[in-house]
């Protein structure tokens, strides 16, 4: 993989009037944009054709759901919803790129349930892929492990020791091995009193793992005022295509065994309506400003919060909107000279 040698954005912004050369690169309109859909919202028609006109190129399929982690729910409950998301999707948008959740898992997962989740997980996808075929030929591009962190501890000598790490393991050889689908995470990248060890585990699944090939980083801030430092983390680590903590140090370097692509993921809610001056509005402008030159360089998201929430024209200006800053660097047209502001 080709290292990319990090330019702070901030700095540049900084010493604004100051016009700095920087070089070009064509901003690449294949790179996807995620936005995360929930299936147990009630989302009106012709949402999700709105979606795509604002720059969404791919809809997960997400519930809040856990399903009591039952195999039977999930057939018999899980599957039916899915389906129903699936099939008003692609009404409206019959090319669009679908990934599929796995069933929620958080920190208050009892350890067993990934001792036996693999194969309840693996045969609901089964039963997707067998009661769907069109669809999982035609739209569905992968599966969304849909868990924010690692959960449990982590031996770093044998980081497979991790009973949800070995789940994800396990998981992502039959994603590609056995479904042919691709695997993808969106962790968030770091906050609470444990936010080091937090980053360190996504920094080695992340550097150093075949695991994922798709990774989008949540910055958080959106929450939580506290992590601001998280963007200029986030931001290094995506140029890098290596997870680095606070202080752009890598947490490991990154290998070869390393498979994932990584990107951010945008957060916001109705409330940068309801007070557009308020202090979600000033929190979203930051994603913007670290973000808006990546966007179509990298694989990015949004979280829009539910049904109700979602943002068209905020989406729409951020995605296709705006000048054609994407004009950050370029590493193979060295005489090439292009200025940012």
């Amino acid at each position: 993989m080709r290292k990319i040698v990090c330019i702070s954005l901030f700095i540049i912004i900084v010493i604004g009037n100051i016009l700095l050369p920087i070089t070009t690169v064509k901003a690449n309109m294949s790179v996807p944009h995620f936005v995360l859909i929930y299936m147990d919202h009630n989302y009106n028609q012709s949402d999700f054709l709105k979606m795509k006109r604002s720059g969404i190129t791919d809809y997960i399929i997400v519930s809040l759901n856990d399903f009591d982690h039952s195999k039977d729910n999930y057939i018999t409950k899980l599957i039916p919803r899915t389906f129903y998301t699936m099939l008003k999707i692609t009404q409206e948008v019959p090319d669009a790129n679908i990934w599929i959740a796995t069933p929620n898992m958080t920190s208050m997962t009892h350890p067993y349930y990934f001792s036996t989740a693999l194969e309840k997980v693996y045969d609901y996808l089964l039963e997707i892929k067998r009661s769907f075929p069109v669809i999982w030929e035609n739209n569905i591009k992968g599966i969304y492990l849909n868990t924010e962190a690692v959960i449990g501890e982590v031996d770093y000598q044998n980081i497979y020791d991790n009973y949800s790490l070995s789940f994800m393991n396990d998981l992502s050889f039959r994603v590609h091995e056995y479904l042919d689908k691709q695997l993808m995470w969106i962790p968030y990248y770091g906050y609470g009193e444990n936010a080091v060890n937090v980053i360190k585990k996504l920094g080695f699944v992340a550097n150093t793992t075949p695991i994922f090939d798709i990774i989008l980083i949540q910055p958080h801030y959106y929450f939580d005022s506290t992590v601001k430092g998280n963007f200029d983390a986030i931001f290094n680590s995506i140029l890098q295509q290596e997870i680095c903590y606070r202080d752009l140090v890598p947490v490991v370097k990154r290998t070869s065994n390393a498979t994932a692509t990584f990107g951010f993921l945008n957060e916001i809610s109705a409330q940068v309506n309801s007070d557009p001056t308020g202090i979600y509005a000033k929190r979203y402008q930051l994603y913007k400003f670290y973000f808006t030159g990546l966007r179509n360089l990298y694989p990015s998201g949004y979280y829009t919060g539910g049904a109700y929430d979602v943002q068209y024209e905020k989406m729409y200006q951020f995605y296709l909107g705006g000048r054609d800053i994407e004009k950050l660097f370029d590493y193979s047209i060295d005489h090439e000279i292009n200025y940012l502001f």
